[in-house]
């Protein structure tokens, strides 16, 4: 059965698009610009064109002195040197040529939504020529099973790693650094390759045994790297959200005290002017509301008790008007005894 090459390599975006739809969900209460996230996609699959010429010029200027094929020395250095080194290089280059000194690159997560983009834009492109170097319908697909789960996005989360540290050293002064990231991504995308290219010598050596329980790796390799990258997104969140609310102006006034009046009715009181707060500013409060204590006219203070001493002190009654003097007692001149 001969498939088309266009739906093979339309098979063979798909997985790419869906975990850049993932990894870009995580971002969503402060979203990337959707031009600069599609630069950096199209940036990284085009890193296959100098990676392929890298790995060429790399091999040819070994000559005789590289690992013959099929060695346990030729699958190492194809693990960790001609595909992990090179590739992440390529890919961490793409997010600083494209999206690293923009000022939408802003927040920590960034690292996640940029490093992602590469990584799946490189894998988008090298998951179609695998697959249309597949002869047999059943290679095809079983190919394509295996990269969508485990290839596709670990090229994503291996970039990641490596902007994180980057990202994490330029906004905290800590962590792993560019250096110090880059060298994890490799470590994890070359031991993830290894586990791969050495079945072929060992099958060789008669232990089929070893390289069927190095198929383990790959698996072990994904999910320590999902859990990186995931553990390191809270993070980013958290410490992203807390200088937004620095940058709106703090965090949200504190929910005033159980029983304290209702806003508009004078709580709290204006900075700087003490308490009571003046009149206008929603005090006394309407007649009806709360209980009053003994003394103190209906409806005043609120209920739910500001502290006695902050009240004002009941109204006093007015003094009583001083009486007249007795007239004196008629037929007497005013003052005869």
């Amino acid at each position: 059965m001969v498939i088309s090459p266009i739906y093979v390599a339309a098979a063979g975006a798909l997985p790419a698009l869906f975990a850049m739809w993932y990894f870009d969900r995580l971002d969503r209460k402060r979203p990337e610009p959707a031009g600069l996230r599609r630069l950096v996609a199209l940036f990284g699959g085009l890193s296959v064109i100098p990676t392929l010429v890298l790995d060429g010029v790399l091999l040819g200027g070994l000559g005789d002195r590289a690992p013959s094929a099929g060695s346990y020395g030729a699958a190492l250095f194809t693990s960790y040197v001609v595909a992990a080194m090179v590739e992440e290089t390529m890919k961490v280059a793409v997010v600083y040529a494209v999206a690293w000194d923009r000022k939408s690159y802003d927040e920590r997560l960034d690292a996640v939504v940029y490093g992602a983009r590469a990584g799946l834009g490189f894998a988008l492109v090298e998951n179609v020529f695998y697959l249309l170097g597949q002869v047999e319908l059943k290679g095809l697909i079983v190919t394509w099973i295996l990269r969508a789960v485990l290839a596709v996005p670990g090229h994503a989360l291996w970039t990641t790693i490596a902007c994180a540290g980057a990202t994490r050293r330029r906004f905290d002064k800590r962590g792993l650094g560019l250096f110090g990231g880059l060298t994890l991504a490799i470590f994890l995308h070359g031991t993830y390759d290894a586990a791969l290219f050495l079945g072929q010598p060992l099958a060789a050596d008669g232990k089929e045994n070893v390289a069927y329980a190095l198929l383990a790796v790959p698996v072990a390799i994904m999910v320590a790297s999902w859990w990186i990258v995931r553990r390191y997104a809270r993070t980013a969140l958290v410490a992203d959200d807390e200088d937004a609310a620095k940058k709106l102006g703090g965090l949200a006034p504190a929910a005033p005290p159980p029983g304290a009046p209702p806003p508009g009715y004078g709580y709290p009181p204006p900075q700087g002017h003490g308490y009571p707060p003046p009149q206008g500013h929603g005090y006394p409060p309407p007649q009806g509301y709360g209980h009053a204590p003994p003394g103190y006219p209906p409806g005043y203070p609120w209920g739910g008790g500001w502290p006695r001493q902050y009240y004002y002190p009941p109204p006093q009654p007015a003094p009583a008007a001083a009486m007249p003097a007795a007239p004196p007692p008629p037929g007497k001149p005013p003052g005869e005894s």
